[in-house]
């Protein structure tokens, strides 16, 4: 994340904590949940445990994660029903991706999952206040994390 937009973030009182990640692209069936909060500079690298190499360790899908999280899309052309990594060979495979962070003196969690199931949910100080219109089909979901962010 480049420097100006952090400070933006941390202006709007915005901090991200923590991305959990499973069956998301390259992330496997076991929950991965990465720290974003660190003091410091975070250095992302990766190797690919297959073929030693750095492609395919899932660096970008991080930030395509995250993407997905807050607005329901990734910044390439992969249709919503190919993050899911189904390579364990399961149908039924459930792909999560959960988002926590904070925003002033409010502890928020964003979650959204796809597979057998799809569902969204946004948690505030651990209340659910996901709104009712997401179950009625209307994207309420995506213009209320647009709201909290102020972006």
């Amino acid at each position: 994340m480049k420097k100006n937009t952090t400070t933006a973030l941390l202006n709007l009182g915005i901090i991200f904590k923590t991305l959990k990640i499973k069956n998301f692209m390259s992330f496997s069936n076991v929950s991965t949940t990465v720290s974003l909060n660190e003091t410091g500079t975070t250095l992302i690298i990766g190797e690919n445990l297959d073929n030693g190499a750095s492609s395919g360790a899932g660096k970008s899908t991080l930030i395509n994660a995250l993407s997905y999280c807050l607005y329901d899309k990734i910044p390439s052309n992969v249709s919503k029903d190919k993050l899911i990594n189904t390579t364990n060979g399961k149908k039924n495979t459930m792909m999560e991706v959960e988002l926590s962070f904070s925003k002033d003196e409010d502890e928020y969690i964003v979650r959204r999952w796809r597979g057998c199931q799809t569902g969204v949910q946004l948690l505030l100080n651990g209340l659910d206040v996901t709104p009712a219109s997401v179950n009625r089909g209307e994207d309420s979901f995506n213009s209320k994390i647009e709201e909290i962010l102020g972006f």
